[in-house]
């Protein structure tokens, strides 16, 4: 019975192998194999065959159960010795699960933050067939501007020619006067300032599913003379009583009674729409400013458009290019690099760059956190993978004695396996919970409205998931294999070795944990530098206690507007603390009332250059001390300034190649390539930063007017609130009934700021967290390396070293690894900022500084880190050290 025909097949051997317990498993193929071999000899190899078959049918439920308990019963065990381990070791147990919990809790607040950030306008049940018509304006390498501002003829000409286009709507905001009047059935008028007032067609509330729950949703926005409000502007006027009927009074772009028609739920937070109130777009085109015109004179408006599910939104695009062509060729003369895009709506938010577009986050900022959260994650898991090879030696003997009564390699490698998983599944935990218990700490310092119902968002799950898969495979494989390799023999004999491989990977662990927090500091120190520097750099114009008071919202017929206003100006310079007073249309952080281009007189006018305007009064560079370098300011003299007269900068001077400021005097410029609209240059002005200090300065000009939109106050007071008072009392003389608004320019212009400034309080806790989760990670690796070497310590301290000499030694090695961590981190970084720092007009020099201040910061607290451990052993005695095992 020992030929091939009694043997037990392959394939019954490989299936009793995965189906029965290990320590079961060579008795039940034996035996099978001795009964298949009896069969096989009495009745024939098919006969052994079949009983084969039907043993192993009839046998499955009771070895998968029988499996099943095994595999509990080892799991069981398996949690229990890695329960007892971490209790054991509680120390290092303790640094393990903080470090990794603060890691995940910082990663997990990144990814509320992206998921929130990714989430903007996902709202819409429509979302994916939502577009924003923008114009960019092309130069070789991408986009050199972007725009989102079109023409109010726009709407038409789609539903006109486009089939694949479902519905379309404009929308405006209201510029300039927004001053809303509620007059109750028995009460004194109340005014409000509404700065959140908006224009859109009917189609609007078709298109964004902003619930309209009280009035009548049908038609919204298509009758004259109706307004619906916000869910918060409702019950600021009206409480809990229902406002559908009530009358408004606006003193906005239109002026008169509104009848409300309609609430609708607030817009979310996480949505590229900010207004509280809408009007009808019917209205707004029935406006001087509109009412004559063809529809391609003013490019005031955002136009949306909704596409068929089908449809190709590069297609539409590119067909709406030929249409705007066709319909208006004159559009495309001055920039023949324009090109008409479809940018999804759920894209605006993150894509917002360039001219005329929100202030929202950009890709590369969300990628950017990303980053930074994977660095904290980074060290965090680092530093698990290194007190676990570290503690190799130490764990070593139980490895053998578990070897040598009968455990596998795969019993020892499945074992530190469930160690990595508790560790991670706890740190998790506790992160989720410091997660939660942070988010409202993260909402103030980003400036945005979080809440928990983020966590529906799939991309938060999904990066969940990976932050504990990913974490527990990185963190449990190498420790485990190299643990799972000691031979029992060796080990139970002592003969186990340091393993000069497991201490290099060690050491270079420590390098890169330590090389991405001297990054992250270097980069958080550069932000701080760059927004202190943009605020105190030198400006050219001062805005330091200089008032601004906001023109009146409700105002009568012009002659008595202006002869109000004109009786304002005087009577208000006349204060004792007003020293000096001007108005204008724009100032400083507002941007410019016009943008066009212009040519020299006599010029062909292909050479036109772009310019940007405002309209001052003639004491505006005395109020705002900017410096007239050639020429003279504005005069209040219509008489010497009839024609009409401009002040240029000297980034003018230069555009257009005049050799000198003074020889600029005295030429004109031809505005829009109209012959009528020429304007003489009668003074150059110092360049000066009027935005942001990533805008580069361009050529501006500033061009008369007795008007604007804005009263500048230069005051020389220490009581602001007497000096206020005055001129308000002023102000309701000659405005009555208007509230007053008014602000301070230095403020104003620092609010450019704020996106910067919490950029950076973002960046730095992040990589101060970043600092904390390494150190913690040195502080056990110190205290086991210290410990390692406590014989060695013994026999120098016996020979004659000092407790300073041992202390040196012991720093020095880690000193050692953290300077070549600053050696790694420092090209990184410079590449880093000098691409970070292009993008501003006014940046810092990448000076010695900005780099070796964070590095020896690092130094100096890894070192102190290490300290403890390092003292205590330094002064220990002699004998205690060579007495230790």
């Amino acid at each position: 019975m020992t030929g091939p025909q009694h043997q037990l097949p392959g394939w019954a051997v490989w299936l009793l192998e995965r189906l029965t317990p290990r320590g079961r498993r060579d008795i039940l193929v034996g035996d099978f194999a001795e009964a298949f071999a009896y069969i096989s000899d009495e009745e024939g190899r098919r006969s052994a065959l079949s009983w084969t078959v039907w043993q192993l049918v009839k046998s499955t439920p009771a070895f998968l159960l029988e499996r099943s308990y095994f595999g509990a019963t080892m799991l069981g065990n398996y949690t229990k010795i890695a329960a007892r381990n971490l209790k054991k070791r509680a120390f290092f147990s303790a640094l393990n699960i903080g470090g990794l919990a603060i890691g995940m809790a910082i990663c997990l607040l990144i990814f509320q933050y992206v998921a929130f950030e990714s989430s903007y306008d996902t709202f819409h049940e429509k979302s994916d067939q939502l577009y924003r018509v923008v114009s960019d304006g092309n130069v070789e390498g991408g986009i050199e501007s972007r725009s989102v501002d079109t023409w109010y003829a726009l709407r038409g000409l789609m539903e006109d020619n486009l089939p694949e286009v479902e519905h379309v709507t404009r929308y405006h905001p209201n510029w300039g006067s927004n001053t809303v009047i509620y007059t109750p059935p028995t009460g004194e008028r109340v005014l409000y300032r509404e700065p959140g007032i908006g224009y859109a067609d009917s189609t609007f509330f078709t298109m964004f599913d902003l619930n309209i729950f009280r009035g009548e949703a049908e038609g919204a926005l298509a009758s004259p003379g109706e307004v619906y409000l916000s869910a918060t502007t409702a019950q600021k006027y009206f409480g809990e009583a229902n406002p559908v009927g009530q009358a408004l009074e606006f003193h906005a772009i239109v002026q008169g009674t509104y009848t409300v028609a309609g609430v609708f739920a607030d817009v979310p937070s996480r949505s590229h729409f900010a207004f509280d109130l809408l009007l009808p777009m019917h209205d707004l085109l029935q406006t001087r400013q509109y009412r004559d015109t063809n529809g391609w004179g003013w490019t005031n408006f955002t136009t949306y458009a909704q596409l068929h599910a089908d449809a190709d939104p590069l297609a539409t695009a590119a067909t709406l290019d030929d249409l705007l062509h066709e319909a208006d060729p004159e559009i495309f003369i001055e920039s023949p690099a324009l090109n008409t895009v479809l940018q999804p709506v759920t894209a605006i938010h993150l894509e917002s760059t360039g001219v005329n577009t929100e202030a929202g986050a950009h890709y590369k900022l969300i990628y950017f956190f990303g980053m930074v959260g994977v660095f904290v994650l980074l060290i965090a898991w680092i530093n698990y993978i290194n007190l676990s090879t570290a503690r190799a030696m130490e764990r070593a003997k139980e490895v053998g004695v578990r070897k040598a009564i009968g455990a596998t390699k795969g019993n020892v490698i499945a074992q530190f396996i469930l160690e990595a998983l508790l560790t991670n599944g706890l740190a998790l935990l506790f992160g989720i919970a410091l997660s939660m218990l942070a988010l409202p700490v993260l909402n103030q310092l980003a400036d945005v409205q979080i809440t928990m119902s983020i966590w529906t968002e799939p991309l938060l799950w999904t990066g969940l998931a990976a932050l504990f898969v990913g974490g527990a495979v990185l963190t449990s494989l190498y420790p485990a294999f190299i643990l799972s390799r000691f031979q029992p023999a060796q080990v139970l004999k002592g003969q186990t070795q340091r393993g000069t491989l497991r201490d290099t990977l060690r050491k270079s662990l420590v390098v890169v944990q330590f090389a991405a927090s001297i990054l992250l500091l270097i980069g958080t120190f550069a932000v701080y530098s760059q927004v202190g520097h943009m605020r105190s750099a030198d400006l050219g114009l001062e805005m330091e206690q200089v008032l601004v008071v906001e023109r009146p919202q409700i105002r009568p017929d012009d002659d008595a507007y202006r002869s109000a206003r004109n009786a304002f100006r005087q009577e208000a310079a006349r204060l004792a603390d007003v020293t000096s007073l001007a108005s204008s249309s724009t100032v400083p952080g507002d941007g410019f009332s016009f943008n066009t281009s212009v040519y020299r007189e006599g010029d062909d006018p292909s050479q036109n250059q772009p310019l940007q305007l405002s309209w001052i009064s003639a004491s505006f560079t005395e109020t705002y001390d900017i410096d007239v370098v050639a020429g003279r300011p504005l005069s209040e003299d219509r008489e010497v300034d009839r024609e009409g007269t401009l002040l240029v900068n000297e980034t003018l001077v230069r555009t257009f190649g005049f050799e000198s400021n003074e020889a600029a005097l005295g030429h004109k410029l031809v505005f829009n390539d109209n012959e009528d609209g020429r304007l003489e240059i009668v003074g150059v002005l110092e360049d000066f930063q009027w935005m942001h200090a990533k805008s580069e300065t361009g050529p501006v000009a500033f061009t008369m007017t007795a008007g604007g939109g804005f009263f500048s106050m230069k005051l020389s007071t220490t009581d602001m609130q007497a000096t206020l008072a005055a001129v308000e009392a002023v102000y309701a003389e000659h405005f009555p009934g208007n509230p007053f608004a008014y602000f301070f320019a230095d403020e104003a212009f620092d609010q450019q700021y704020q996106a910067d400034r919490r950029f950076g309080v973002l960046f730095g806790t992040f990589a101060l967290f970043a600092l904390l989760v390494a150190c913690l990670g040195l502080i056990g690796l110190a205290a086991y390396m210290v410990a390692q070497r406590t014989k060695e310590i013994g026999v120098r301290k016996v020979l004659g070293a000092t407790s300073a000499g041992i202390v040196k030694l012991l720093l020095g090695d880690f000193a050692k690894l953290v300077g070549l961590a600053f050696v790694v981190a420092l090209p990184l970084a410079y590449v880093a900022l000098d691409a970070w720092l292009g993008n501003f007009a006014t940046r810092i020099d990448l000076s010695i500084p900005l780099f070796v201040v964070p590095g020896l910061a690092v130094m100096l607290l890894a070192l102190l880190t290490v300290s403890y451990h390092t003292l205590r052993t330094a002064r220990s005695r002699p004998i205690t050290a060579l007495r230790m095992d």
